[in-house]
């Protein structure tokens, strides 16, 4: 087989490189060829792990380094002859910012090149002993604080002052009413009404003393923004700020009216926006609780008059205390206390002071659960044979004066529950329970009463 393909025919028949292995030559050149292959393989593999494993290190190196923090060096010295402290502030990287603070106040800023890791400043001396926070924040956004307790007989005020805002009356009008002090001397005031312009108000001898000014203002209509602004009299002047919301609507005016020789006491309450709650306490207990939807129910909600029998109650002293709430949740409260001996002196020497709960004053009404969804009204029906004095009828507790029966035998109540007097002492709908009480008294001194049964309204 390698005779035949060795074989290059020529005029002596004989081939030419007879003897020279022309098969071993040809084997050589395909081991030379393989291991040139092997080598640039295996080189290919060497670069590539040597350059997975270079590249992971240089992503892993930032890593640690962010997590790296230092904090800034801060450095204090008190001179205590020009009554100044003078700070150095150093740092491995580029500082952001310095800012300072006395005693826990508002932080100051420092003003500094932002480019810098090294900053120099001074601060006046404050006088006594007080604290000095130094906050700095690097480039990385890391805060380094320093804490140190400064004291100096050279120091300045370094307090600022106080602010109060109040409401209260001034010459009988609703004022809101500020006041700054100052430790030491006060200088002026500034304050703004939402985005007006700002009012600057300078101490004068009018004021109470050199520490205090003192501003009344009547605030504007609804609700409003107020920010005010003291300063004091000091060398490089301190100041404090203070926003506060005021709502510039009235309070609602509660007034007690008592006629004389009557055994009522009328409450009128008035406001100029409306009320949405209304509570009456007599002698420590709740008479009265009217909800805003009631309120209204009456009609007008910024005018309401209750009427409050007093010779239902036994106590000798009664109290009453109303608290009402306008629509923009501004309250009010008034008490009244009235020492109370009863005027009606009918049953006087009476032939029947024996027999004063007199059954034959008959006091008839229909059944009341349906009288009250079906016909919207409860009729009573009030006789005599004698004549009748006085009809007292009370809506859950709260007193509804009833006119013209003085000198009758025989009359008939209706109860109509859309009457303006009536409807806002009804509660309506839930379930919710309702009950009407008739008091009667007669010319000759007996009196007669009854409560309904306790009933539901579905709607009015």
């Amino acid at each position: 087989m390698n005779q035949i393909l060795d074989y290059t025919p020529n005029s002596g028949g004989k081939s030419p490189n007879k003897g020279k292995g022309p098969s071993n030559i040809n084997s050589d050149k395909v081991v030379r060829v393989l291991a040139v292959f092997l080598i640039i393989f295996a080189i290919c593999i060497i670069g590539i792990a040597i350059y997975t494993r270079v590249s992971h290190n240089k992503k892993a190196t930032p890593e640690v380094s962010e997590t790296t923090q230092t904090d800034a060096k801060i450095e204090t010295q008190i001179n205590e002859e020009d009554g100044y402290i003078s700070i150095k502030v150093s740092h491995d990287k580029i500082i952001k910012s310095i800012t300072y603070s006395w005693n826990g106040s508002k932080a100051m800023e420092v003003q500094i090149d932002p480019n810098k890791s090294e900053w120099n400043f001074e601060l006046k001396l404050p006088s006594n002993e007080n604290s000095l926070l130094i906050s700095v924040e690097d480039e990385t956004g890391h805060i380094s604080t320093y804490n140190e307790k400064v004291s100096s007989d050279l120091g300045e005020d370094i307090i600022p002052p106080t602010i109060s805002i109040e409401k209260g009356t001034v010459d009988g009008k609703e004022m809101v009413i500020i006041t700054a002090k100052d430790n030491e001397k006060i200088d002026f005031v500034t304050y703004r009404w939402n985005d007006e312009d700002e009012v600057k108000v300078e101490w004068d001898e009018n004021q109470p003393d050199e520490k205090t000014i003192v501003i009344n203002l009547e605030p504007p209509e609804g609700r409003n923004d107020l920010m005010v602004v003291a300063y004091d009299a000091s060398e490089e002047p301190n100041s404090a700020s203070a926003p506060q919301v005021v709502d510039g609507t009235n309070q609602p005016i509660i007034e007690y009216k008592k006629e004389e020789n009557e055994d009522i006491v009328s409450v009128i309450v008035k406001d100029e926006y409306g009320l949405k709650e209304l509570v009456v306490t007599i002698n420590g207990q709740v008479e009265g609780n009217f909800d805003k939807e009631t309120i209204e129910s009456t009609g007008d909600s910024k005018n309401i008059t209750l009427p409050i029998e007093l010779s239902r109650y036994s106590a000798d002293n009664i109290s009453i205390l109303v608290r009402a709430t306008n629509i923009k949740g501004i309250g009010n409260e008034k008490p009244f206390n009235i020492e109370y001996t009863s005027n009606d002196t009918s049953d006087e020497g009476g032939d029947n002071d024996e027999n004063s709960n007199n059954p034959n004053i008959k006091i008839e009404y229909p059944n009341v659960t349906e009288s009250a969804n079906n016909d919207k009204m409860i009729p009573f029906t009030v006789s005599y044979e004698s004549e009748l004095s006085k009809i007292s009828l009370y809506v859950n507790g709260t007193y509804v004066k009833i006119n013209n029966t003085e000198g009758q035998k025989n009359i008939e109540i209706k109860v109509k529950f859309d009457d303006d007097t009536i409807k806002p002492l009804l509660k309506v709908g839930d379930g919710q329970k309702n009950k009407i009480e008739v008091e009667v008294k007669a010319a000759d001194g007996t009196s007669n009463s009854i409560i309904t049964p306790e009933f539901t309204i579905d709607s009015i």
